[in-house]
């Protein structure tokens, strides 16, 4: 279930997912709500700094931001970096640890009850033209294959979403060529459209897949932020 099929699903289909309903539609909301405060402190304390930085420091800067803001409103979340996933062939010893897919961000909240709730967050860097060492049709290309696709060929288990960091060109501009590559590949069912995950954020998406580990059509969704100050 993407993060616009949660947020957007009434009371009364509550019984049909779970009695935890209520708690985890409201933590996705605050979720979503303070990754894009946390992205808004990062572009306004580091200004064009950001468009230099690495993927991982962006990400790392986001968690700090976010742990921040959790623990001043006295909320029982936590954001962790490089959340490893592992799977059968790691318990079973055929691969190594070090070879397991890794979370950007992880996110875990509580409630007093005992409830828990995780879900990970793929990053990566998006661009519009080449933009100093970075090539826009490999920026393009890791997006979705090293990105997108995690979710859909089973590398990641956990519920999660894509967030794009945005260095240079426009959003809209972005997702024509994210859209164009997944055309050119025949994968034009999959391509990304705007779909608003929460209020006053619209740079928001949704991409519908086949889940190749579990056969059946799933959403996947998409937050961009623009670090690129015109």
């Amino acid at each position: 279930m993407s993060l616009v099929d949660l947020l957007k699903t009434e009371s009364k289909d509550a019984e049909k997912l779970s009695t935890q309903f209520d708690f985890y539609k409201g933590t996705v909301e605050m979720i979503v709500r303070y990754v894009i405060e946390s992205c808004n402190l990062v572009s306004s304390k580091n200004k064009e700094r950001v468009r230099k930085w690495e993927e991982t420091t962006i990400s790392a800067n986001i968690i700090k931001h976010f742990n921040e803001l959790a623990a001043n409103n006295k909320l029982t979340l936590i954001a962790l970096p490089e959340i490893p996933d592992y799977d059968s062939d790691i318990y079973s010893g055929k691969k190594k640890t070090i070879e397991a897919n890794k979370y950007d961000i992880y996110i875990i909240a509580f409630t007093d009850e005992g409830a828990r709730f995780e879900i990970g967050i793929e990053a990566k860097i998006l661009i519009e033209n080449d933009f100093l060492k970075r090539k826009v049709n490999k920026i393009i290309r890791d997006y979705v294959i090293k990105g997108m696709d995690k979710f859909i060929d089973g590398r990641y288990s956990k519920e999660g979403f894509m967030i794009g960091y945005v260095v240079d060109g426009k959003i809209e501009n972005i997702v024509k060529k994210l859209n164009k590559y997944l055309n050119n590949r025949k994968r034009n069912n999959e391509i990304l459209r705007n779909e608003k995950i929460i209020s006053l954020f619209v740079s928001s998406f949704e991409s519908s897949h086949l889940m190749l580990f579990q056969k059946e059509l799933k959403n996947l969704s998409h937050l961009v932020y623009n670090f690129h100050l015109t």
